[in-house]
């Protein structure tokens, strides 16, 4: 899955939108805070703009997990919210 985090849309809960770009914020903190092998991947595949498979798409879901309620929100709206 391709996507495509310098064009992320939030909302908040006014329903106000905007489009951030997250990719290197993200991919940074991914790897500085994340853990295991699986986030070191993810990290990289962020920040070098590659497709998603489902293991970094999960991977993805659980730290997003850990983010804002927002973040949460936008990231599952992309990814779908299984």
């Amino acid at each position: 899955m391709k996507i495509d985090f310098t064009k992320l849309k939030i909302k908040d809960l006014k329903g106000n939108e905007q489009v951030i770009d997250v990719k290197d914020e993200l991919a940074n903190q991914i790897y500085v805070s994340g853990r295991g092998i699986a986030q070191h991947d993810l990290a990289l595949k962020i920040y070098n703009e590659e497709d998603l498979d489902d293991k970094a798409i999960e991977t993805l879901k659980a730290y997003v997990s850990n983010l804002s309620p927002m973040m949460i929100d936008a990231i599952g709206n992309v990814i779908g919210k299984k």
